[in-house]
């Protein structure tokens, strides 16, 4: 697992070179920051995120990682899957469903 790091207050700059402080700045220069609703909730961050770590991952190890329920899960997974940002892969293992 990679170490955190976090940037100091001095270390966060403005896009502008001068230095200005871009609170100071009037607010129609500023562009709105677009982020999607979609996985900003946290458990679905959650299952971005242990995917773009690993390509594949199964149900059973996705819900042991998160520390979620079953039916969180699902009701979440399918949620992304429906908006195309993860694949879910349903079959069988011998006799043993596999998600």
């Amino acid at each position: 697992m990679g170490k955190l790091t976090t940037a100091r207050k001095s270390e966060i700059r403005s896009p502008k070179s001068d230095g200005r402080n871009p609170r100071a700045e009037p607010r129609a220069n500023k562009t709105p920051l677009a982020l999607d609703r979609l996985i900003h909730e946290r458990l679905r961050l959650g299952i971005v995120s242990a995917l773009a770590a690993h390509e594949r991952l199964s149900f059973t190890d996705l819900k042991r990682l998160l520390e979620t329920t079953d039916g969180n899960l699902s009701v979440h997974a399918r949620k992304l899957e429906e908006a195309d940002y993860i694949a879910c892969d349903k079959g069988f293992e011998g006799r043993t469903p596999r998600t």
